[in-house]
Order: C-alpha cells, then sequence, then structure tokens
C-alpha cells in the first residue's frame, strides 16, 4: 500500500502521541512461560511471519475500505441483523494500513486478529448462561483492540487515550511477539512481559509467524482454535475478493491446523475446563450450547 505524504505525517505524530507508558518510567516485569505455546503450535507456512518483510507482504488486494466491509458483514453474521459500525471506529482499518506499514507488520493479519479479540468490534461475548451476545470485560471505549492488560486478575484491560493510541500499542506488542524489543512508548502489559516474549521468539531461530504468535498468546491456543480462526477470516476475506492466490495458506486441509513445529502431528485431547496455567484457571471456550466467543478477552490468560 502506498502511503501519502499526509499519512506518513499523520504516523509519525501518532507514534510520538498518547502514550501508555512514557519513555523513563518503569514497570514491575512479570515472569511468562512461553515455551507450551510453542511447542504446540503450528507448521510456520500455515500463517505468515509477523513482520512484512521480502515476500512476505500485505497483499495488493487488502484495502481499508475492504477491510471495513468485511468487518461489517461479520456483524451482520454475529446478530442476525444489519448493525451499524461505531462512528468512532470507522477509521480503524485505516489506522491499521498506515501504521502497520511504518512498522513493518503484516497489518491484514493484525486487522484479522483485532476483529477476533473484540468480538468484531461488538466488544461482546457469547454468555451460555444467559444465551445470548453479553458485553465483554474490555469496553469500546478504552480502544484495547487486542486485550492488552487484560488478565484473571484484571479482567478490564488497559484504555487507551485514541484509536490511534489503540492500534499501535496492538502492533508495537506483536513485534515484540516477532523478536523485537520495543521502546517507550508500550502498552504497559508490552513493558512487562516483552524480555521474555523476546528471548522466546529468538529461541525459534527463524521469523516468528503469527501461529507462532497465537500459541505464545494464549497457551490454550489449540483449544480455543486461535489460530484457526485467523486462518478461517482471512480465507473468508479472500473468497469474498477473488484473492486467494494472495492468501495460499489458507488453502491448506483443516486437519494440519493440529500440527506441531516439529512436523510431527499432536495428539489434542479434549479442552481441560480445570487447567492451571501459571496459577490461573480458566473455563472451557467450548459450551453445552455448541457457540463459542468470537473474543478471548473476557477470559484472557496470556497477552
Amino acid at each position: 500500500m502506498q502511503l501519502r505524504p499526509v499519512q506518513w505525517l499523520t504516523a509519525l505524530l501518532i507514534l510520538l502521541a498518547s502514550p501508555a507508558l512514557a519513555a523513563g518510567e518503569t514497570c514491575p516485569q512479570i515472569v511468562v512461560d512461553c515455551g507450551m505455546g510453542l511447542r504446540r503450535a503450528e507448521p510456520s507456512e500455515l500463517l505468515p511471519g509477523i513482520l512484512a518483510t521480502g515476500h512476505n507482504q500485505v497483499p495488493a488486494c487488502v484495502t481499508p475500505e475492504r477491510l471495513t466491509e468485511f468487518l461489517s458483514r461479520r456483524q451482520r453474521e454475529r446478530f442476525g441483523k444489519p448493525v451499524r459500525l461505531e462512528a468512532r471506529f470507522a477509521a480503524v482499518a485505516d489506522a491499521y494500513a498506515v501504521l502497520g506499514g511504518r512498522l513493518g507488520v503484516r497489518w491484514d493479519l493484525a486487522y484479522f486478529q483485532m476483529m477476533y479479540e473484540t468480538g468484531h468490534l461488538s466488544f461482546t461475548t457469547w454468555s451460555n448462561k444467559r444465551r445470548r451476545w453479553s458485553e465483554a470485560t474490555v469496553r469500546p471505549e478504552q480502544m484495547n483492540f487486542a486485550g492488552l492488560g487484560a488478565t484473571i486478575e484484571n479482567p478490564v484491560g488497559e484504555s487507551f487515550q485514541s484509536l490511534e493510541a489503540g492500534v499501535l500499542f496492538h502492533l508495537k506488542h506483536l513485534l515484540a511477539y516477532s523478536g523485537r524489543l520495543q521502546q517507550p512508548p508500550t502498552a504497559r502489559r508490552t513493558c512487562q512481559v516483552q524480555a521474555e516474549i523476546v528471548a522466546c521468539a529468538k529461541s525459534l531461530q527463524r521469523p516468528v509467524t503469527f501461529t507462532d504468535m497465537t500459541g505464545m498468546w494464549a497457551h490454550h491456543a489449540i483449544e480455543n482454535q486461535y489460530a484457526k480462526t485467523l486462518r478461517k477470516l482471512a480465507r473468508a476475506f479472500a473468497e469474498e475478493h477473488e484473492c486467494g492466490a494472495d492468501y495460499p495458506f489458507v488453502a491448506g486441509p483443516a486437519a494440519a491446523d493440529a500440527v506441531d513445529v516439529s512436523g510431527a502431528r499432536a495428539a489434542i485431547a479434549p479442552p481441560d475446563t480445570n487447567r492451571s496455567i501459571q496459577g490461573e484457571r480458566y473455563p472451557s471456550r467450548r459450551h453445552s450450547t455448541g457457540k463459542k466467543p468470537s473474543s478471548i478477552s473476557s477470559v484472557p490468560e496470556r497477552r
């Protein structure tokens, strides 16, 4: 995507604005174990690398306008009726395109991750008890598009001053997962966990993919089909715009989703509803209704 000079200027101003963690401010480090997620990740070719380098570029068929239309259609499918995109989110796709291009991130996949994390910007999650979509713990006014800082202990997560800041800190968090240590301004959560995340990423000794990221982002990535959902969103977008050739990774067999990084098929057991991660317990994402929330922002573990 070719950015006009005014867009570059806008991106630069955003980079300097709305810091969640300012330069010079310290944050307590949090110990995280990303090994489990990496061991159970899919093969790297199934989802592209986080960094947009060489042949791994955002396809030409992807535009902010098309992404916005795609999100609106998913909202209609989610609620079974037309839903108007809130005016405050009208420029979110443009922000991902401008800032993602500036930072060198595959912003199309980052946008699909945002869709998953926010329930297609509805900020809702399925309530089995109420049998309907309910408000997630992360609310729209927080401009937190990836559930950053939302943990068992603090389910609300962080809040950012603007849409652009929320997108920026999501992308910078992804850059940490790619193996690049981020300097302030960053989200507080990025500052807290990035030292170990970067070390884990570098241990791969290859480009970090969005598949790897989903395994580190949430240890239960296999159970809640995080990587599969991103792949399905990319496939749906490619089919709607007849650009499947630009998304070759979506054409693989669904069975490949259960392959670990060593190439051996992983024997995935049914989700354990009381599984413990670093002393944290989380409920199963599969419900008796058969419905699954499109976002894990309501009960996240690893961000």
